[in-house]
């Protein structure tokens, strides 16, 4: 089973940069007020928060591009990605949406929401970020995966999949995941690669969101 880290680039993002200016067509203040709306009229102060998240993330979508434009090519590149609060998700989505990254599928995996709340937020943050940042543009129609698959017996509850990862990649690898996030999207990268769910000759991306204290309680 190991061969199927070969194909695996693991990407840390542990800076959040801020927000820079991004290429589109300009949205209009009555769109960016509607947009700061949606997350600050009946929602309360986690929505916003999550507001902000998906907008610094959109920084790291530039990042990780930077770093595949520098690897040997490949035809798609998938990005595995946990999905709870969806901001980084959402963030992201922006971000490769921006950059013109068509051949990248982001594979939301989540650990405790079904995916018709990752695809309800997801949807709600992107509108808002891309107000935030400038931009009306659309997503490409096949940017967004969501799977719901990974949870087991609920929020931060180990499965069979998740240990498996956590031990593979920690001795293949040196890299710790952490039980509630990082782990079970782990656990979905490798399940789909065995499956032949990611084609041969494309690109796996695990995006390793942190969480390393709680690897160790």
């Amino acid at each position: 089973m190991e061969r199927v880290l070969r194909w695996v680039t693991i990407v840390t993002i542990c800076l959040i940069c801020p927000v820079g200016g991004a290429q589109g067509k300009k949205a209009t203040p009555e769109e960016r007020a509607q947009a700061e709306a949606l997350y600050e009229e009946g929602v309360g102060l986690q929505e916003t928060d999550r507001l902000d998240e998906a907008a610094e993330r959109f920084r790291a979508a530039i990042e990780i591009d930077e770093q595949l434009k520098a690897l040997p090519p490949a035809e798609r590149t998938w990005v595995f990605v946990s999905a709870s609060s969806c901001g980084t998700y959402a963030g992201l989505a922006v971000g490769f949406s921006l950059l013109g990254r068509s051949d990248v599928r982001l594979v939301g995996v989540s650990p405790d929401v079904d995916t018709e709340e990752i695809e309800q937020v997801t949807q709600d943050l992107c509108q808002g970020t891309a107000a935030l940042l400038g931009t009306t543009d659309a997503l490409p129609p096949d940017l967004l995966i969501s799977t719901d698959e990974y949870i087991g017996d609920g929020y931060g509850i180990p499965t069979e999949g998740s240990t498996e990862a956590t031990s593979l990649l920690a001795r293949t690898e040196g890299v710790l995941l952490d039980p509630v996030y990082t782990a079970k999207t782990a656990a979905g990268m490798l399940d789909w690669a065995r499956k032949n769910k990611v084609p041969q000759g494309d690109r796996l991306v695990l995006w390793h969101t942190g969480g390393y204290p709680s690897a160790f309680v």
